[in-house]
């Protein structure tokens, strides 16, 4: 039970931390241009054109969010790594869900995937399982 609990908490602590870090981000590089969310061609389309910076940001807040996520379901449950890699595990599915339903830039395809599986394997070789 402990094990589940670790992980619900892990997912919704990297959910919140990513929407957190992704408003900030936003703030901080604003989109220059409106973007439509009800017309998906011109959404899709849209993607290509948002400035570096701004797409950054997102790429940043998963890999902060996803550790956030990780070490709130490290310190519920310290036995074992099983939370981090169900948190991990997680928002990585719903990160390639995205990148499948709205094409990205290849570079921030790759950034973003990478930052996870960084962050993911960064913060589990810095971690000893406790008895």
């Amino acid at each position: 039970m402990k094990l589940f609990i670790a992980t619900v908490l892990g997912i919704l602590a990297a959910g919140l931390g990513i929407w957190v870090l992704e408003l900030l981000g936003h703030m901080l590089f604003p989109i220059p241009f409106e973007i439509k969310a009800d017309d998906i061609e011109a959404f899709k389309a849209a993607m290509f054109k948002i400035p570096f910076k701004s797409l950054m940001a997102v790429v940043l807040a998963h890999g902060i969010g996803v550790w956030f996520g990780m070490f709130v379901a490290r310190m519920v449950d310290k036995t074992t790594h099983a939370p981090i890699y169900g948190v991990s595990s997680f928002i990585m599915l719903f990160t390639v869900i995205n990148l499948l339903m709205i094409p990205h830039p290849t570079w921030f395809t790759i950034a973003d995937i990478g930052i996870i599986l960084f962050a993911t394997i960064a913060y589990v070789a810095t971690r000893k399982k406790k008895a």
